[in-house]
C-alpha cells in the first residue's frame, strides 16, 4: 500500500473508524463531519507495537502532498528494513540537540564547590540532620572553602582533593582529615543525586586519608570532679544520663514520663523505642536548667525557643576548664566520651547487658530476634549506682 490519490479515495468510501494495516502502513478513516485519512507508520519493538503519525488526508489534499507523505512513508520503511527504528532516530536527534547547546550557555550554569555545599547544608542537612549542621558548616570554613570553595565543582580533580584532605592531616589534625575526606565525598554524592551529573565521581574515590580514629577515652575520677564542681546544668545532666549529645540536648517535656525519658524509634539513631531512667538528681538539674529562653516543648531550651544548640552546649562544656587538668598521656576528654564512661562503669558493676540497654543499644543476633526483655528494673538500679558514685565524688573532693 502506498499513500496516493487512488487509496486516499478508496478509504473514503469506506465507513468511518475503518482502519487496514499493510507493509507497515496503517491508515484509518476518520469520523468527523468531513471525512479525512489518517497514516500511521507502525512496528513492533521489544514486544509492543508502536506508532508514529505521517499525516492525513482528504477528497481536496493535493498531490504534491500526498507525494511527499507518500515519501515519508518509504524512508520510514526504509529505515525499518534495515534496523533503524523511529525510536532510534529520535534519540539521534535529541543527542544531537543536547550537542547544539552553546557552550556559553553550559558556563553559565556551572557551579561552585561553595554552590554545591551550600545547597547541601541549607537544602539537606538544615532538614534531615539540624544537629549536624554547625559541625558540617564549621568544617567546610576551616578546611575546605578556601583551597576549594571559589572552583567550578565540575573542574574539581582527584588531585585537588586529595591535596585538600593532605593539608588537614599536615596541621596535625589526623581524625579530622579522616572526616574532611569523607565530607567532600557525601557531598560530592548529594550534588550528583540531585541533578548536578556534570560532576565527577572520580574527584572523591579512592582518596587517601587516616582511618577513623577510635575513642578509647574515660572520664578520669578528677575530670568527673571538676564537672560536677563547675559544669552547667545541661552538662551535668549528660554525665548523670550517659546518653548521647543530641539526644539529652533536645529532650521534650512531653517525652518525660513517670521518672523516664521515653524516646521512639523514628527519633532515635538506632531505630529503637528507648527509655531512659531520670535519677533524682537529674530531674533537680532539669529544674535548675539554666534556659537561654522560655520553652513549652524543650527541657533545655536555647534561643528563640528551640532546644540548646550544639554549639552552645559544646561552649559550656569547654568552659569547664578540663584542659588545665588533662594528663599529659590522654587526649582531650569529649562530651561524648560520657557515654564510654558510664557503659564502663556498668559493665563492672553489672553486664554487658545491662550496659547496653541503659547506653540503648540495639540487641543483635537471636537475641534481637526472641528478646523482648527491656531490663527496666536494672536500669533504675544502674543508673542510681551511677548517680551515687558521681555524688560521692563531688562530696569527696
Amino acid at each position: 500500500m502506498k499513500i496516493d490519490k487512488a487509496t486516499v479515495t478508496r478509504l473514503l468510501g469506506k465507513s468511518p473508524n475503518t482502519a487496514e494495516r499493510q507493509d507497515n502502513l496503517w491508515a484509518k478513516v476518520g469520523s468527523g463531519k468531513r471525512k479525512a485519512i489518517y497514516f500511521f507508520f507502525y512496528w513492533t519493538e521489544f514486544g509492543s507495537r508502536q506508532y508514529r503519525k505521517i499525516g492525513q488526508a482528504n477528497a481536496d489534499t493535493p498531490a504534491s502532498t500526498l507525494k511527499q507523505l507518500n515519501a515519508q512513508y518509504f524512508q520510514m520503511l526504509g529505515q525499518y528494513q534495515q534496523g533503524i527504528t523511529p525510536t532510534m532516530l529520535e534519540r539521534v536527534d535529541r543527542k544531537r540537540d543536547d550537542a547544539l547547546q552553546t557552550e556559553a550557555d553550559r558556563l553559565a550554569n556551572r557551579v561552585t564547590v561553595e554552590q554545591v555545599f551550600k545547597q547541601y547544608l541549607d537544602n539537606h542537612l538544615a532538614k534531615n540532620s539540624p544537629d549536624q549542621y554547625d559541625i558540617d558548616l564549621g568544617r567546610y570554613k576551616n578546611h575546605i572553602h578556601k583551597p576549594l570553595g571559589k572552583k567550578f565543582a565540575e573542574d574539581v580533580t582527584k588531585k585537588q582533593v586529595q591535596a585538600c584532605v593532605d593539608a588537614v592531616v599536615a596541621k596535625g589534625y589526623e581524625p579530622q582529615a579522616h572526616y574532611i575526606g569523607e565530607y567532600i565525598k557525601r557531598v560530592w554524592t548529594y550534588a550528583i543525586d540531585v541533578g548536578h551529573e556534570e560532576l565527577s565521581e572520580r574527584a572523591v574515590t579512592r582518596i587517601r586519608r587516616p582511618k577513623k580514629p577510635k575513642r578509647e577515652r574515660e572520664a578520669t575520677e578528677e575530670e568527673l570532679r571538676l564537672i560536677l564542681k563547675n559544669g552547667d546544668p545541661v552538662i551535668k545532666a549528660m554525665l548523670y544520663m550517659g546518653q548521647r549529645v543530641s539526644d539529652t540536648r533536645t529532650m521534650r517535656k512531653a517525652d518525660i514520663k513517670d521518672d523516664w525519658l521515653e524516646i521512639t524509634p523514628d527519633e532515635y539513631k538506632t531505630d529503637i523505642y528507648h527509655r531512659v531512667y531520670l535519677t533524682k538528681t537529674v530531674q533537680k538539674l532539669m529544674k535548675q536548667s539554666t534556659s537561654r529562653s522560655q520553652s513549652d516543648v524543650f527541657v533545655w531550651a536555647g534561643y528563640n525557643g528551640n532546644c540548646i544548640s550544639e554549639s552552645k552546649t559544646h561552649e559550656a562544656f569547654h568552659e569547664i576548664g578540663l584542659d588545665e587538668i588533662k594528663e599529659p598521656h590522654l587526649d582531650s576528654l569529649q562530651l561524648r566520651d560520657f557515654r564510654r564512661t558510664l557503659y564502663t562503669f556498668n559493665e563492672k558493676h553489672f553486664n554487658t547487658y545491662v550496659a547496653g540497654a541503659v547506653a540503648g543499644h540495639k540487641k543483635k543476633g537471636v537475641t534481637a530476634v526472641y528478646g523482648r526483655y527491656e531490663y527496666d528494673e536494672e536500669k533504675i538500679e544502674a543508673m542510681k549506682k551511677w548517680e551515687q558514685y558521681l555524688n560521692k565524688l563531688l562530696k569527696d573532693r
